[in-house]
């Protein structure tokens, strides 16, 4: 439902598009960190993968 308002600015300008910027990155940040925890152990490989997995989310 909140993704078909047209408009739901707070009137704060650009506090408004930064906070929502940053709560946008902190979700993906988290979806991140438990994406690596399910995939194993810490290895360069694991972080590259969880993080891949997470930017094609977030694009898609």
């Amino acid at each position: 439902m909140l993704s078909a308002q047209p408009d739901l600015s707070t009137g704060l300008g650009f506090w408004d598009f930064l906070l929502r910027k940053l709560a946008h990155a902190g979700v993906f940040g988290v979806l991140a960190l438990l994406r690596l925890r399910a995939l194993g152990p810490l290895t360069g490989r694991a972080l590259l993968g969880a993080v891949t997995i997470s930017l094609l989310f977030a694009v898609g």
